[in-house]
């Protein structure tokens, strides 16, 4: 699994990791899919989507509800990942790794401060 520890959090439960070129990868919590329960089912927007930071990007659906899966920053969507359709329980397994979501190309980094580091979002869940 990938380290959480070089992550941020938006507070409804979605992480990203800053890469080169003004690009984020997003996944959901491992905090939220262990509330959620087995995931199985997710829809992602398709590549060339707009998406806007605190709106719904897609859906994720457990054996106990469905869930709105919250945009944590402003951008496009360059890539999804295809292999959720076929095992969406990869979010359970490796919610850091196998199990991130998009990739979005952001439209300003200055939204990143409004995140969370990993000790303040697990702060955040305990209380």
């Amino acid at each position: 699994m990938s380290n959480p520890e070089d992550c941020l959090f938006h507070q409804e439960h979605m992480w990203c990791r800053c890469e080169a070129d003004n690009h984020l990868v997003i996944g959901v919590s491992h905090h939220a899919q262990t509330s959620l329960g087995e995931v199985v089912f997710v829809e992602l927007p398709e590549p060339g989507s707009s998406i806007r930071q605190g709106e719904a990007l897609g859906i994720i659906e457990s054996v106990k509800v469905v869930n709105d899966l919250i945009a944590p920053a402003d951008g496009t969507v360059v890539e999804v990942n295809e292999q959720l359709a076929e095992t969406p329980t990869t979010v359970n397994d490796d919610p850091y790794g196998h199990g991130w979501m998009l990739r979005i190309k952001m439209e300003s980094q200055e939204q990143l401060a409004e995140l969370m580091n990993e000790t303040d979002y697990l702060d955040s869940v305990k209380g």
